[in-house]
């Protein structure tokens, strides 16, 4: 029953993403820059209203956030660490230090929303969504300050961390949703049912909707970009094996809830963060290495899910 449920969640996922793929290929879609349209479109509507129902069904009382928040620490740690664990990397094995910034961003940070938290709900069930957005909350932060200060320092911009221009982009459209909905818990204010039913219903379109948007950007990325060169391989190491290793490391020592321990694993080996390659083509860094590693890493994550639930499922690491 396991492996039938991971195999058609994987398998439905895969499809989702295989229609995204051939209708970039369209005439239509191109001549309406439709990737772009689907992008704003995901970014700015479909994924602020799927994390703000999230928060809002996830949490049923003030006190059960309180509750569940002290876990925030965990994915800070483990992301943090990451990064420590990637620029060593980066030295020993001798990166391309035009792509040091780009490097550390595939190895330390996960795309948690388009693909972590839509795939990882249907494995875990709807209890493992308060724990996703633990680790969205961690990834999100690290990625708008660090991150893009390091994918900046690639193009020669000498950019603090804590500029204004990154903190306004933590406050994007998710992020924002994401309090809002925490803030609706907190005050424990109701939902009208017309208004609850119309959010779930574009919070179930979040899915589907995403697949096709990674779809359309695997597309988008040329076969001849395709070089598993060097810096190719450490980063796939490090977001499939170093990463994942990490965050179980971290669990098995913390007595934390195991679901809260299983959504971390799954999050810290997701694909890489579909927004390291925009950022990385707005600062004129390596667009070319991080579009690559946002493609690959995706399409190799659907392939390695049903092996990291069975270390879940079976071996049980984590009791």
């Amino acid at each position: 029953m396991f492996f039938k449920t991971t195999f058609e969640t994987v398998a439905a996922i895969l499809l989702m993403m295989a229609v995204g793929f051939v209708t970039a290929g369209f005439s239509w879609y191109k001549e309406n820059n439709g990737t772009q349209v689907l992008s704003k479109l995901v970014v700015n509507i479909i994924i602020p209203i799927n994390l703000f129902y999230k928060v809002v069904s996830a949490y049923s009382t003030r006190e059960e956030l309180f509750d569940i928040i002290q876990g925030l620490p965990v994915p800070f740690l483990s992301i943090g660490l990451m990064f420590l664990i990637a620029y060593a990397l980066y030295k020993l094995f001798r990166v391309d230090e035009k792509r040091r910034g780009v490097f550390l961003n595939v190895a330390a940070m996960s795309n948690t929303v388009l693909v972590g938290i839509t795939v990882i709900e249907p494995l875990l069930g709807p209890e493992s969504a308060p724990y996703s957005l633990l680790y969205y909350t961690a990834n999100t932060i690290f990625f708008w300050t660090l991150g893009t200060f390091l994918i900046r320092r690639d193009a020669g911009d000498q950019a603090k961390i804590f500029s204004l221009s990154n903190l306004k982009k933590v406050l994007a459209p998710p992020f924002i949703s994401f309090l809002l909905g925490s803030l609706f818990v907190l005050l424990e204010i109701p939902l009208f049912p017309v208004f609850e039913d119309v959010i779930s219903r574009f919070s179930d379109s979040a899915t589907p909707v995403s697949m096709l948007l990674i779809g359309a950007i695997i597309r988008s990325v040329p076969l001849r970009s395709y070089r598993f060169g060097k810096d190719m391989i450490i980063g796939l190491v490090s977001r499939f094996l170093i990463s994942p290793l990490l965050m179980a490391g971290i669990c098995l020592l913390l007595p934390i809830p195991v679901l809260m321990k299983q959504t971390f694993f799954l999050m810290s080996c997701m694909p890489v963060m579909t927004q390291c390659g925009i950022m990385s083509r707005e600062y004129k860094a390596d667009y070319a290495y991080a579009s690559t590693m946002v493609a690959a890493t995706t399409a190799l994550c659907m392939l390695l899910i049903p092996v990291y639930m069975l270390l879940l499922q079976y071996v049980n690491i984590f009791g």
